[in-house]
């Protein structure tokens, strides 16, 4: 006997065969416990694609959805834009105007953490979530306020880790992390290397950092190619990144083992990450820096959105 979709456990109804959740119904049949989806294996060879810009320029701002559906929040620019896969609309701003901050979830149940004011260089230790129409505050802080280092998969599974809590940028590196679970930050084993500015990918139980940047108060190793890989608790090193970095700030996105390193001031790298190894993969067409990107949780797509050409920018590219 044969089942579509084996491995995946849903809340669906096989209504004419048995009445009840897909779980129940694996039990029954004897096909329990559920098998682990395999994780797709990250696209080296695909395409970039230049589509429609954004409404408007930004540059260290905050991404979360997927390629069809997806947010660009904050920056340099108190905006926020969604994509549906053919066109972009503007949304209600946030409360707070952020940038370095961090996304999870989706474009219709999303969450906002950390970051700081363009203007005034507040940072932020709070977060917000956002139910596809408006804001509110998200319950629950984190110990001490921070910018960039995070991902997470919802509005009540996401990281943070390292990060800055000096809104001038500089000289004060973290190497703690913490878990959300939608109601409380708790906080976790630290990070191997002091590290902000760089990239994030994965989950609250199987996460991604790498890259970025550590002072002289913290190691001073400067740009950072390192990888630390998270499972909930603790962190392992791991591969470094093909081109090292030069400059702070480029996007992350997909799962743990399945991951992309977006872009570089002045370059348009993309590189992929297999679980222990990052290649190179496909450029992008424009080169750009300190873009958004999404938790596509994918390593199959990926965006780019608005940046730092010279100047802020609006420049939207997806990735397939």
């Amino acid at each position: 006997m044969r089942f579509r979709n084996i491995g995946f456990a849903t809340t669906s109804s096989y209504s004419g065969m048995y009445s009840g959740t897909e779980v129940d119904f694996r039990k029954r049949v004897g096909i329990w416990p559920l098998i682990t989806p395999p994780v797709p294996p990250v696209v080296l060879n695909g395409v970039w694609t230049t589509q429609t810009d954004m409404g408007y320029t930004t540059y260290n701002a905050i991404g979360f959805g997927n390629t069809n559906a997806n947010m660009c929040v904050g920056g340099n620019d108190n905006g926020c834009q969604y994509w549906n896969g053919s066109s972009w609309s503007t949304k209600s701003n946030s409360t707070n105007g952020r940038m370095e901050g961090v996304g999870a979830g989706s474009a219709t149940a999303g969450l906002i953490f950390g970051g700081r004011q363009n203007a005034v260089y507040t940072v932020y230790n709070s977060g917000e979530t956002w139910n596809g129409t408006s804001w509110s505050a998200a319950t629950g802080t984190l110990s001490s306020a921070r910018t960039t280092g995070g991902s997470g998969a919802s509005q009540t599974a996401a990281f943070m880790a390292g990060g800055t809590t000096t809104p001038s940028n500089n000289s004060s590196e973290n190497n703690d992390s913490a878990t959300y679970d939608g109601t409380t930050w708790t906080t976790r084993n630290n990070l191997n290397a002091y590290r902000r500015s760089g990239g994030t990918a994965g989950t609250s139980t199987a996460g991604l950092i790498f890259g970025g940047y550590q002072d002289t108060c913290c190691g001073g190793a400067g740009f950072l190619s390192s990888t630390e890989k998270f499972d909930g608790s603790s962190w392992t090193t791991s591969g470094n990144l093909v081109n090292a970095s030069t400059n702070f700030n480029y996007g992350g996105s997909g799962l743990q083992n399945s991951a992309y390193r977006i872009g570089h001031y002045a370059q348009k790298w993309l590189e992929g990450f297999n679980g222990s190894t990052w290649a190179s993969a496909t450029n992008l067409n424009t080169a750009m820096g300190y873009q958004a990107s999404n938790m596509s949780l994918s390593g199959t797509t990926a965006v780019s959105m608005g940046g730092y050409d010279g100047g802020a920018s609006a420049h939207f590219e997806t990735y397939a």
